[in-house]
């Protein structure tokens, strides 16, 4: 009976084991360090990305069925950016970045970019001591 336990509990943490390594190895990604970002460097990182996921997605999905701002909020929501549309159409909206770090803000357009087929038509950078940089203006369009 003992040995039968043993071998159970080996079983277990081996299945453990494995289930960490799967998980772990599935959320590791290459991604350009946080601090690398910058007002500098964001329209290269972003287009970089953007490049990259192209090559992933080979197929765009523009989604007309759904209002842009409701895309471009659930979409935000899912990356971990907080906005505020202030105004949108059918075709263009006009974002306001409240919270977001670089990397995400980069991954955000970009997943706009390439599987929705969302681009940007106008981003303004700003520059600071404080923080790397913010949007203080971003038009959105299909």
């Amino acid at each position: 009976m003992s040995l039968l336990r043993s071998r159970f509990i080996v079983l277990i943490l081996a299945a453990v084991a494995v289930f960490v390594v799967f998980f772990y190895s599935s959320s590791v990604r290459e991604t350009v360090p946080r601090t690398a970002i910058n007002a500098e460097s964001f329209n290269s990182v972003l287009q970089e990305r953007i490049e990259q996921k192209q090559q992933e997605h080979s197929i765009l999905a523009e989604s007309y069925d759904e209002p842009l701002s409701d895309l471009i909020s659930r979409q935000a929501a899912s990356f971990g950016v907080s906005i505020a549309i202030p105004e949108s159409s059918w075709q263009k909206a006009e974002v306001s970045v409240l919270q977001g770090e670089p990397e995400q803000l980069v991954d955000w357009l970009s997943e706009l970019a390439t599987v929705y087929g969302i681009r940007i038509q106008s981003l303004h950078l700003l520059s600071d001591s404080s923080h790397p940089f913010s949007i203080d203006h971003l038009v959105l369009v299909r």
